[in-house]
């Protein structure tokens, strides 16, 4: 028997869950409670490590995939091949895919990282940059802060951690025995929002499908599991216009004078000659796409640190805006999040057997790590800034015996 089963999907959003393209979590939402979920700032991976954590990116330490690291980089061996930064575009793609494939396999043989993609991050810059975390998240001591995956190994309990871009869900499922700790990770939301957008009928198929994947997970796994948590980690929302910003990492001064990170929705900036600070602060200010943020505004999010991993300054666009070409995405994104975490666009939701009716007060990630501590009977640690929101239903069936509906 499991003590808990928890289905993490990733991008769902509160405001996206419709009867007509997915009923059957519609319908866990009405007869259970639903809640709305605020993120962070941040992209999935460090929602990940928030959920797993139970705190936020200024105390366990990541915020995004690359920092800030030019005395310990691995990438240095790339800085010969920068002139493949100069190449055209699909002959250039072509080339670093086999390089990097070929250099990544002997840097994780080496250098003990299970992941040293570049992405596409210019070959003129790449030795500023070293991955965050050496490991995966769910690996022993990923982050210098215990994961809850490391207290279950402290007390000696038994988990499985399935992700569906890593394996056939159901197959894994198959394969489950005892565990105390079930958590099944869905990327098809994700992928679609960025391929597709919110609103074709591509997305709604995918609304559908994991809709499906659920119910049929629930079907398979209701009679084993004693509780159960579904949960995302954030909404999406659709750009109007793509920022276009390669004119500065195209400049000369680029990676001599300051240096720049391009994700979706955020610039990191650094500073590397004093001389260069008021006058790209300028150049930035004077951009209507967003806005650098204070360190007002940084201590509020939980992302203001004392070291310049990830940028002296940063720049965080408002949600109509995308910028592309950026350092992560192939193909321009149609949908994006890691804006904002009070636009309601973002949320994500929690679904659960809570005593109470449902709230418009978002719960946190640190909450739902809270829960699931609660429900699995572990200490809830020091650093953990979430509360339980174990308050079960006495009189509530088992999940197993209700109707499941049609799809």
């Amino acid at each position: 028997m499991h003590q808990l089963l928890a289905i993490f999907i990733d991008a769902l959003g509160f405001e996206t869950i419709k009867p007509d393209v997915m009923p059957f979590i519609h319908g866990l939402s009405k007869e259970l409670c639903l809640l709305p979920l605020k993120p962070i700032l941040g992209y999935s991976d460090a929602i990940r490590a928030t959920l797993f954590t139970g705190t936020y990116p200024d105390r366990h330490g990541y915020w995004i995939m690359y920092k800030f690291d030019p005395e310990n980089s691995p990438y240095r061996v790339y800085k010969p091949l920068k002139f493949l930064d100069k190449l055209p575009g699909a002959l250039q793609r072509g080339a670093k895919t086999i390089i990097s494939g070929v250099l990544s396999n002997l840097m994780r043989r080496v250098g003990s990282y299970s992941d040293v993609s570049t992405h596409n991050i210019p070959y003129n810059v790449l030795h500023f940059f070293s991955r965050t975390c050496r490991r995966e998240l769910y690996e022993p001591r990923a982050l210098p802060i215990p994961t809850i995956f490391d207290i279950l190994r402290e007390e000696g309990m038994k988990f499985a951690y399935i992700r569906s871009q890593d394996v056939n869900v159901f197959k894994a499922v198959k394969k489950l025995k005892d565990e105390d700790f079930v958590l099944i990770y869905l990327h098809y939301l994700d992928f679609a929002g960025h391929r597709y957008g919110l609103t074709g009928p591509d997305y709604r198929y995918f609304q559908r499908a994991v809709d499906l994947m659920v119910r049929t997970l629930i079907k398979e796994l209701g009679r084993k599991a004693e509780h159960m948590l579904i949960f995302s980690d954030h909404g999406m929302t659709e750009p109007k216009h793509y920022v276009d910003l390669s004119w500065l990492i195209r400049s000369p001064e680029h990676g001599l004078s300051y240096l720049l990170f391009l994700d979706s929705t955020i610039v990191h900036i650094w500073y590397l000659e004093p001389g260069i600070k008021d006058n790209l602060r300028n150049v930035f200010q004077r951009m209507p796409y967003g806005h650098i943020l204070s360190d007002e505004e940084k201590k509020e999010l939980r992302i203001l640190f004392k070291h310049r991993w990830y940028g002296d300054d940063v720049y965080l666009l408002e949600p109509d805006y995308q910028i592309f070409p950026n350092y992560i995405s192939l193909l321009r994104p149609k949908a994006m999040h890691a804006y904002h975490p009070g636009f309601r666009h973002q949320w994500g939701i929690l679904i659960g057997e809570f005593d109470g009716k449902p709230s418009n007060e978002p719960v946190t990630m640190p909450d739902i790590t809270a829960t699931m501590a609660d429900i699995l009977g572990l200490r809830k640690p020091a650093y953990c800034e979430g509360s339980s929101l174990l308050l079960w239903c006495l009189f509530m069936p088992p999940l197993y015996d209700r109707p499941l509906g049609n799809v």
